[in-house]
């Protein structure tokens, strides 16, 4: 397990006080339970619940993807199943260790550390571990993060960065050709560091924004909504039945339509407006409009041309939106929460539908 970014730390804090508010504030947990189980299986980070024997009570799909195990083979199983040596034989010492002292290394901190997969290739992850009691039983909720595209990169940055140093001590005396030699090799490293920064701002599958750079640009465009009183809108949308797309046709052919949706509603919008993957099949716009008829109408563009275009093998899909207004009295998760409310709306009134608030 290796240091996990304070925002993963955060996120799955806040995650965990969710679920134990959650429970206790609301009479049907059977559907409290279907709802966080949902947002668990759609987030991109690995996470494992173990209890305080090291065993795996849970794991969600990211975990099984990233180990290459299946969520069956992994329950009932010890956590250092997925760590390699001396990790494996002396993880069970260190959860003893804390159970006892109190004394914690990665416990509410977060470090870089080595997984194994199933096929037994070893890699960098990012894990970082929260501590929670539930009925009465303490549970320890680790986030995992596969973090080897990043680690290449970061390997061939430093690789540049060397062959860069040795080039200019090796010719000091041919000054000409080593400022020619300089200025490609400067061009080399700034292409790898828009590289580093590109992939820290866009989402892997489908090359839109990812979540963290869309919460960056919503908060500047609040702030703008508080000094200017500018209109920007929110639209929120989702595909239909996706799951029973990936069950029938894969996950391969899921992440297919996923990139499709995303290269034909960027084509559908509008240069200056937002787009991002929000999360699993569901996107998220802020467009610039005068009013929320105008919202309206490019949601509705959107869902006449989602559902006239054939995918492939799929066949035709259709989608669920959500649009709202951002008022000056917003702040980013209630203005979320609406626009996400009105998107399951969408869904309950038979699907392939607007609805604006």
């Amino acid at each position: 397990f290796l240091l996990l970014p304070i925002f993963h730390l955060f996120f799955f804090r806040i995650l965990v006080h969710y679920i134990v508010e959650f429970g206790r504030s609301t009479a049907d947990l059977q559907d409290n339970a279907a709802r966080l189980a949902a947002i668990v299986d759609t987030v991109f980070d690995g996470i494992v619940v173990i209890d305080e024997r090291g065993i795996i009570r849970d794991a969600n799909p990211a975990t099984a993807k990233i180990f290459g195990f299946a969520v069956a083979e992994m329950i009932g199983q010890k956590v250092n199943l997925l760590m390699p040596e001396p990790y494996r034989s002396q993880h069970d010492r260190y959860l003893a260790n804390y159970l006892r002292t109190g004394e914690t290394k990665i416990i509410g901190i977060g470090r870089e550390l080595i997984g194994q997969r199933k096929n037994g290739e070893i890699f960098p992850i990012e894990l970082a571990v929260t501590e929670m009691y539930l009925h009465g039983e303490r549970k320890f909720v680790g986030t995992i993060l596969d973090i080897s595209k990043r680690k290449e990169a970061e390997e061939l940055l430093r690789r540049t960065n060397e062959a860069l140093e040795q080039r200019v001590q090796q010719r000091t005396s041919e000054l000409a050709k080593m400022n020619l030699d300089l200025s490609s090799e400067i061009a080399e490293r700034k292409l790898i560091e828009k590289k580093l920064e590109l992939q820290a701002r866009t989402d892997d599958l489908t090359g839109v924004c990812n979540r963290r750079q869309f919460d960056v640009a919503l908060e500047m465009e609040l702030e703008r909504v508080r000094r200017y009183h500018s209109t920007p809108l929110l639209i929120m949308f989702d595909i239909d039945h996706f799951k029973q797309i990936n069950d029938v046709y894969g996950h391969q052919q899921g992440d297919a339509i996923l990139k499709e949706l995303a290269r034909l509603v960027s084509q559908e919008i509008r240069v200056n407006d937002i787009f991002a993957r929000w999360g699993g099949e569901e996107f998220v716009l802020i467009v610039f409009e005068n009013d929320l008829d105008g919202a309206r109408l490019i949601a509705e563009k959107l869902k006449a041309a989602i559902e006239g275009h054939a995918f492939p093998r799929v066949g035709h899909i259709t989608c669920s939106f959500g649009v709202t207004a951002c008022g000056a009295e917003d702040d980013a998760s209630a203005l979320m929460s609406r626009v996400d409310k009105l998107m399951y709306l969408a869904k309950e009134r038979g699907r392939n539908r607007v609805e604006v608030q």
